[in-house]
């Protein structure tokens, strides 16, 4: 069985037309909807392919039988609507249970300093705690 790799590609997306760079699934969701049957529109090939900024991954999964990638997703308007709204110091505890949740998954792989550095954040997500995580985050991503 061959290794899967995600390929980094910079900012390349960010030049694509809006009717293909998505920031909002729900008015995307809603737009499609509101299209006519496919028998009646014209045929566009590659109608429904977007590319969308994620906000946040809280699930995923991959089924090697089916060959099936499962993921939950949020969207940007709403992962950083909830820090709006409630300030990145003052996080809900659901957020600090997948911070927790993260870190037990890290230790479980070995990755022991990443999960400290995730606990502190969960802990105290202060201007000292935050940069420390990402930094150790974005390294162990990287290098996976």
């Amino acid at each position: 069985m061959s290794r899967t790799s995600i390929t980094p590609v910079g900012r390349s997306w960010a030049s694509l037309p809006a009717t293909v760079l998505v920031d909002d699934l729900e008015r995307v969701s809603r737009a499609l909807r509101e299209l006519p049957p496919a028998l009646v529109r014209p045929r566009v090939e590659a109608e429904a392919v977007r590319v969308v900024r994620i906000g946040e991954v809280r699930r995923i999964g991959y089924d090697p039988g089916a060959q099936r990638l499962d993921a939950e997703v949020v969207d940007a308007p709403a992962a950083t609507a909830e820090a709006a709204h409630r300030g990145v110091d003052h996080l809900p505890d659901s957020t600090r249970t997948r911070l927790a949740d993260a870190a037990t998954a890290l230790r479980r792989t070995g990755l022991t300093t990443a999960a400290h550095h995730l606990d502190a954040l969960a802990a105290a997500p202060d201007p000292d705690t935050r940069p420390a995580a990402q930094l150790r985050l974005l390294t162990a991503a990287e290098l996976r």
